[in-house]
């Protein structure tokens, strides 16, 4: 047992060990001055009204988990806490209809709310008065009840524990289930008191990130949760966790995939991303993921990445594209796309990726030519065994892919064919054109000495100033061949060529519009040993001839 000085309320006391603690009138009436309310760990209308009910059925209702952690972070580090697990519900409020035939706001609604009930004596009377109120309620767990509650799009979770709230043993065994001692903080609403049995007070405050037990090894997720609470939370970690995580990662593939892709996608939500990168290997789970195993040693040319080797670069990219997109407000999947690819954007250094190149001095160069495609297939191969959707595996890919075009230039002004070639090939959005040049400013920028501004923007540039029929679709198809008297049955493979041709006319800005593309087929017929039908002034002359 060791004991420390709580962080919340100034007491001495042991860890482990129940604590309970509250705000005092003079921590509260700061804490108004700086927020406009009171209550440290707000509660929505439909939060609030379920703990009534519950009390009403006889339980105690103690609110866990997520809710009480974002609560103190802000408490203690003034700042809003990271996006939870949802990218968008997190904006929305609840809106109450008033009787008198207007809406009334009923506060934030949070991601989700885990509650704890316990001394209830008959969880059939809560689930009733629960009902009556308008929740719906879906019974689920096997070694406990557990509750599935819903009101107005709010998601809880309700745990019954069958034992009184009053025995300090009943409590000790019900946090140690819990992953980090930041997750094992319940709060009561009745009374304001926060109940901390393994110091998770005090690690919120230091921002320290510590296993609650030895029993977090009992489920291996818990590791790559960890890399996703310091990407998001800027924790740090010891030796504590660095043992019980090493040996639960033993057992990492034994997770489900459908369990991945959301810590994946929450470690995106952070702006500590190179710190999670480290603590990604340090904690083993590299082993699991072969495409980021296999960059661990992997070097590059000095000359160009001072930084060292390839997974510094990506924990360096990935950590300034996260900065970034923090700064702009970029959220949601474009934030996540952003990210990951800064974060995977260079795997295909990985092997037959990067080439040593002996030179006349007697040195060698490194070099690592193809990485670009090789890494489009690394990313794409990792995301999809992640679970990620396929829109996000395909945009990650595709930006992987082309991160090295923005290099093609040789210090000119990028052309218009070659801006109209990358638009297509980034799927034809300005969305993607954005996340592109989010990617190559944080593979420039995650160099260390060598960071330097990349030139993506003036590509963007030039992208956002062209018509939107010249940047996207062919101008000219195979109706328009068919229309000029070809038979694709006979003329199969000169389609194609044809069409291939009118393409890079059309990027090289000899038309903009169908007619003039049908014009430049004309032009070229004798080329390809082909008659067409004559344009409309050809057969006008013909006629008048």
């Amino acid at each position: 047992m060791t004991t420390i000085t709580c962080a919340l309320c100034g007491a001495d006391r042991d860890i482990p060990a129940v604590h309970r603690c509250r705000l005092t009138e003079r921590q509260r009436d700061a804490l108004e001055e700086r927020t406009g309310s009171f209550d440290l760990v707000p509660l929505s209308r439909n939060a609030d009204s379920m703990m009534t009910l519950i009390s009403r059925a006889g339980g105690t209702p103690i609110v866990v988990g997520g809710t009480v952690r974002d609560a103190l972070f802000g408490y203690f580090h003034e700042t809003t806490p990271p996006a939870p697990k949802s990218l968008d519900r997190q904006l929305l409020d609840t809106f109450v209809k008033h009787p008198d035939g207007y809406n009334i706001p009923g506060g934030p609604i949070p991601q989700d709310v885990d509650v704890e009930v316990h001394n209830l004596p008959d969880g059939r009377v809560m689930v009733d008065l629960l009902r009556d109120a308008g929740f719906t309620i879906v019974e689920a767990g096997n070694r406990f009840p557990v509750y599935k509650a819903s009101r107005d799009g709010e998601q809880f979770d309700i745990a019954v524990i069958d034992a009184p709230f009053s025995d300090d043993t009943v409590l000790i065994d019900a946090f140690a289930a819990r992953d980090f001692t930041v997750n094992a903080i319940g709060y009561d609403p009745a009374t304001g008191d926060f109940i901390d049995i393994y110091g998770g007070i005090n690690d919120l405050r230091y921002l320290t990130l510590n296993p609650t037990t030895r029993r977090f090894g009992e489920d291996p997720l818990r590791v790559l949760r960890a890399v996703q609470f310091i990407s998001r939370y800027g924790f740090s970690y010891g030796n504590q966790l660095k043992s019980v995580g090493r040996g639960a990662a033993l057992s990492f593939g034994t997770v489900a995939t459908e369990r991945l892709w959301p810590e994946w996608k929450k470690l995106a939500q952070g702006t500590h991303v190179a710190a999670a990168w480290d603590a990604f290997f340090d904690l083993s789970l590299d082993h699991h993921f072969p495409e980021i195993a296999a960059i661990w040693d992997v070097p590059q040319d000095p000359q160009w990445h001072p930084e060292g080797p390839v997974r510094v670069h990506l924990g360096l990219a990935g950590d300034y594209a996260a900065k970034e997109c923090a700064r702009d407000n970029v959220t949601g999947d474009q934030r996540v796309i952003v990210v990951l690819a800064a974060l995977f954007h260079d795997l295909g250094k990985a092997g037959e990726g990067t080439q040593h190149v002996p030179q006349e001095d007697g040195t060698v160069r490194i070099r690592s030519l193809g990485h670009d495609d090789l890494g489009a297939d690394a990313a794409r191969s990792l995301l999809t065994r992640i679970g990620a959707p396929r829109h996000i595996v395909d945009a990650v890919s595709t930006i992987v892919r082309e991160h090295m075009s923005v290099h093609g230039i040789d210090g000119e002004k990028p052309s218009l064919p070659a801006c109209r070639r990358l638009y297509r090939r980034l799927g034809a959005t300005m969305e993607m054109v954005n996340a592109w040049a989010r990617v190559c400013d944080a593979d420039s920028q995650g160099r260390g000495p060598a960071s330097s501004p990349s030139r993506a923007n003036e590509w963007a540039i030039r992208m956002m100033g062209q018509p939107a029929a010249s940047m996207t679709k062919p101008l000219l198809t195979g109706h328009d061949l068919i229309s000029m008297g070809l038979e694709p049955t006979k003329l199969l493979s000169l389609f194609g060529t044809i069409l291939k041709d009118a393409l890079g006319a059309q990027d090289d800005g000899l038309f903009d519009n169908t007619n003039d593309a049908k014009a430049w087929v004309r032009e070229h017929a004798a080329d390809y040993g082909i008659t067409v039908t004559p344009g409309p002034l050809e057969e006008l002359f013909r006629r008048n001839s």
